[in-house]
């Protein structure tokens, strides 16, 4: 009778904790969904929004390069709290993020309010982004990791589409401008309370870690912060897998605001840009969470995944389809043109937290807090140079071919040399 006590005691105690793992990816899920939106909300509306705020248009960048100046000069100062207590910082950057969110709500057509606020936003979001990785490998079995890993980084990708479709679809270019004004502000307030919800989701449900060890690898002695860092910047094929991937990345991020800027050039109404945004984005959310269910299929079955072939094929998606989209964009019909973006979806957001995961078993035991800060600050720097760059003349015109100069070496790399070394699975398995 004792013994059955204790199985059904034991069996409880599991389902208890297999519950509550997906609560903690849920509450991170939905700020990370939240933090991202404002990055992307005024791009439909771009003129608009800058007669909002009276600064000249390409003053309004400066709303996208916060989060990318924020992360590189504030991540790395963001592992050592993480490591400590995942739940504390987590709960912090959810207040942090609905602070900023309110900020930039209530200063209204105030600029240097907005700047505040995304200022407050980006501190967040140096650690969000970060995250899904390390959720994943303290919470998640060996065999849910990389799916786990997909959903955290793919709910910013979400948060993109949702924010830009909903901004694409709710706000009218030919209405008056001060309808846009009264827009804009009920848009901000959205955001505001959507982050809210999302701390106040965090608060309640998000933990530090699950009663037992979800994997053999949370049991193992990492490598210090410093030796992974070390590790990380100073060996050769580190370095070069370090480029490769992050400036895939980084261009995948901007993609959508650079093809709008052409889209809009080519005479496409505000309407085929939006949707074209959206397809790109989801199209790479449900392809790569696909691929990561068959890759932990693998890993359950005791089968090395196959990281490398996803990430060949996906980048190789990705390169083709924007070469193709650079020569033919003004001969393309709507319909061939959202092909194409279901393509790129694909090939630069699907091979995404692939290729973080086999980054990290590359260099296991390095820290894979320290390994996945390296790859995005290298990705964020990517990111902020091209958003500069798209205010210029020239990139509404040739944006495409500086995307394929910009990620042809990196792509040359992944296809020929690029091969995942399995040492942490090899040490679960």
């Amino acid at each position: 009778m004792s013994k059955e006590v204790v199985i059904i005691e034991q069996n409880a105690n599991q389902i208890k904790s297999s519950f509550q793992r997906w609560l903690v990816l849920l509450s991170y899920s939905i700020i990370a969904m939240a933090n991202v939106m404002q990055l992307v909300s005024y791009s439909p509306i771009w003129e608009q929004a800058a007669i909002y705020y009276g600064i000249p248009s390409e003053d309004l960048q400066w709303i996208g390069n916060m989060y990318y100046i924020t992360f590189f000069v504030l991540a790395p100062f963001c592992i050592k709290p993480l490591l400590v207590r995942l739940d504390i910082s987590m709960h912090l950057i959810g207040i942090l993020s609905a602070i900023g969110a309110w900020i930039i709500w209530i200063g209204g057509q105030s600029y240097q309010m907005t700047m505040i606020g995304l200022f407050i936003i980006g501190i967040s979001d140096a650690m969000i982004l970060i995250v899904p990785v390390f959720l994943s490998e303290k919470w998640f079995t060996i065999y849910e990791r990389l799916l786990a890993t997909s959903l955290g980084s793919f709910f910013q990708y979400i948060g993109m589409a949702f924010a830009y479709g909903f901004s694409s679809f709710y706000f009218d270019i030919m209405d008056e401008q001060s309808n846009i004004n009264r827009k804009i502000d009920e848009m901000n307030l959205m955001i505001a309370i959507f982050n809210s919800i999302g701390a106040i989701l965090l608060i309640l449900f998000f933990r530090n870690r699950p009663p037992h060890p979800a994997s053999n690898s949370d049991n193992i002695v990492k490598d210090t912060i410093m030796k992974s860092t070390i590790k990380m910047i100073t060996m050769e094929q580190s370095i070069i897998d370090l480029m490769s991937l992050g400036i895939f990345i980084g261009f995948g991020w901007v993609y959508t605001t650079i093809i709008s800027f052409e889209l809009y050039h080519f005479g496409y109404t505000q309407t085929e840009v939006a949707i074209n945004g959206t397809v790109y984005q989801i199209s790479g959310v449900i392809v790569g969470l696909w691929a990561s269910k068959k890759l932990d299929s693998q890993a359950k079955q005791g089968i090395q995944p196959d990281y490398d072939r996803y990430i060949k094929i996906f980048t190789s998606i990705g390169m083709i389809a924007l070469i193709l989209e650079a020569f033919i964009l003004e001969y393309l019909q709507f319909w061939m043109l959202n092909f194409i973006n279901f393509a790129m979806g694909v090939g630069l957001n699907s091979f995404y937290p692939i290729a973080i995961q086999s980054y990290i078993e590359k260099l296991y035991p390095a820290q894979e807090l320290v390994l996945v800060t390296g790859l995005l600050c290298l990705a964020n720097m990517v990111g902020f140079v091209l958003n500069y760059l798209i205010v210029l003349p020239e990139f509404s015109q040739f944006g495409l071919w500086i995307g394929c100069l910009t990620i042809t070496p990196g792509y040359l790399y992944i296809l020929l040399n690029y091969k995942t070394k399995y040492r942490r699975f090899e040490q679960e398995i």
